[in-house]
């Protein structure tokens, strides 16, 4: 338990590394190749192996972020469960499929422009970041509010006040570093989201859900641009032709379907190796109605937590000789 609780915090400075460094060095590198012209790439060793490199950095970090990042129940910070089957077999090859199309379709998009339709791109690119965040706020506020079960009745500015702090005014009673995680959550989720948060929420699923929207919408604005608005486009020449694009653009959007499943799977599986985990977290929370509802399902309900105190234990310490 102590050892993943350490893994844990280590894996939040790995997030640093993994969307600073790695990422935007995969996407510039495979993007100046496809500029220059896949059939003037000379395939030299060392480039090959910098770009390679950069991608399994990412493919290990972003599976090892999803697995590690901790969960908060209630405002508390919890250590999630985790095996090496779950990360290797089951998100690790999950994680592909989700990352995979959304740094192509990236590398892609950035590939077909020049320096005379550089303004289109960075419009097309703000706006497409911008509308992210303004949705991925919307999502945050549902979410909250309905962990909260807050039912108050509000004049006009305090609504406008309440959906610019989605976290809510019992949120600030709670763990501090919540509010600091979710909004790290925001940015990298822009890639591909890993911060499970709550795993009784649907909120992974849900910004994941959001993102396929995004690049898929990129995609789709990409393929309009190289079919039918060519003199904003560069002139691709022996780089890729028109078709070329096409085809890759129609694939790719395919992926981003496959990845959405593939987030589906990685959360199922999460949830029900944290199952236990949520019934002991339930009583430490003094959580009696999640608790009471959890008792007579079948699962191992000998959990333990960070000190090695089950259930039966912690029932001792509190005198809950009912339980």
């Amino acid at each position: 338990k102590q050892l993943h609780a350490d893994q844990s915090r280590l894996m939040e400075f790995k997030a640093l590394e993994a969307y600073g460094e790695s990422f935007p060095q995969f996407v510039l590198q495979l993007t100046i190749i496809i500029k220059n012209g896949l059939d003037t790439f000379d395939g030299e060793a060392i480039k090959i192996f910098s770009i390679v490199s950069s991608y399994i950095t990412l493919i290990l970090s972003v599976s090892g972020l999803i697995v590690s990042l901790p969960f908060y129940i209630d405002g508390k910070k919890k250590i999630q469960q985790k095996t090496l089957k779950l990360q290797y077999v089951t998100v690790m090859p999950m994680t592909v499929f989700i990352v995979t199309p959304r740094l192509l379709i990236l590398c892609l998009f950035l590939s077909m422009f020049d320096l005379d339709s550089a303004w289109l791109c960075s419009t097309i690119l703000a706006i497409f970041v911008l509308s992210y965040f303004f949705l991925y706020w919307i999502l945050l506020k549902i979410q909250f509010r309905k962990d909260q079960r807050e039912v108050v009745s509000q004049t006009k500015f305090q609504k406008f006040r309440t959906f610019l702090r989605p976290f809510g005014k019992k949120s600030f009673d709670k763990e501090e570093n919540e509010k600091g995680f979710v909004i790290t959550g925001a940015v990298t989720s822009l890639l591909v989201p890993v911060n499970i948060h709550n795993p009784t929420w649907n909120f992974y699923l849900h910004t994941n859900t959001l993102t396929t929207l995004m690049f898929s919408l990129l995609c789709f604005v990409s393929l309009i641009i190289v079919s039918f608005q060519e003199q904003y486009h560069r002139k691709f020449g022996l780089v890729l032709d028109t078709k070329a694009y096409q085809i890759a653009y129609g694939v790719l959007f395919g992926t981003l379907i496959i990845g959405w499943f593939a987030a589906y799977f990685i959360l199922k599986k999460v949830r029900t190796l944290n199952f236990p985990n949520l019934f002991l977290w339930a009583y430490e929370n003094d959580d009696e109605e999640t608790f009471e509802a959890m008792f007579n399902n079948h699962f191992d309900h000998n959990a333990t937590n960070i000190e090695g105190k089950g259930i039966l234990r912690l029932a001792l310490d509190k005198q809950d000789y009912g339980t």
